[in-house]
């Protein structure tokens, strides 16, 4: 047995409380990529599957009757969905290492972040939280920005400094580090696209929430 497969099979899984709010297993699989890589373990497939599966078994068991195993099949699919092409959060494949995007790199410290600060939730409201909700990826956001009224405004050298909280709905000075996610995550983006005008709006959104 190689030390990589006995590192692996001695890892410890994250308490189910801290990682229930992430929003996809797409995004706990892009964590389990940043894991491996400062563990100095090759992020190959298999590495992959069976270390997001110690990491976060509640997400990634086979089934009700079979939990001590990993749903491998949900674990390629899973991975199927990092590629550029889709969500754009690493590149490989089962022959190549997986390495993540600047955008990947952005979303394994926000999942970071959120195992490491999140505070334990009562059972009974960990139950009706949704795995797969209905938030909207980054590409989707900065998509959506580009047809906005505000980045119509900033071309045409008409923002204001309250533009940003109109945007995202909420009331000047709130929901600070909500908001400041949404924006690091759409400027990784933009960044690769070389999309200048974007990334300067998204600077400036940026500037106001630390006024």
């Amino acid at each position: 047995m190689s030390t990589y497969s006995d590192q692996i099979n001695n890892i410890n899984s994250i308490p189910f409380e801290k990682y229930q709010t992430v929003s996809s297993r797409e995004k706990l699989v892009v964590y389990t990529i940043k894991y491996l890589k400062e563990k100095n373990i090759p992020t190959s497939w298999n590495n992959i599957c069976i270390a997001s599966f110690k990491l976060f078994p509640e997400k990634f068991y086979f089934s009700e009757e079979f939990k001590m195993y990993p749903h491998i099949e949900m674990l390629n699919r899973t991975l199927l969905h990092l590629r550029p092409k889709e969500r754009n959060y690493a590149t490989g494949g089962s022959r190549v290492k997986y390495v993540l995007t600047k955008l990947g790199e952005e979303i394994g410290r926000q999942v970071n972040d959120e195992i490491c600060t999140v505070k334990k939730t009562p059972l009974s409201v960990r139950k009706k939280i949704i795995m797969d909700n209905h938030k909207a990826e980054p590409g989707v956001e900065l998509e959506k920005l580009r047809r906005s009224a505000v980045y119509k405004k900033f071309i045409a050298d008409e923002y204001d400094d309250m533009d940003v909280w109109a945007y995202y709905s909420v009331t000047p000075f709130t929901q600070i580090e909500r908001v400041k996610k949404n924006i690091n995550e759409i400027k990784v983006l933009s960044e690769e696209q070389k999309d200048l005008k974007v990334t300067e709006l998204l600077d400036k959104f940026l500037n106001e929430l630390k006024s």
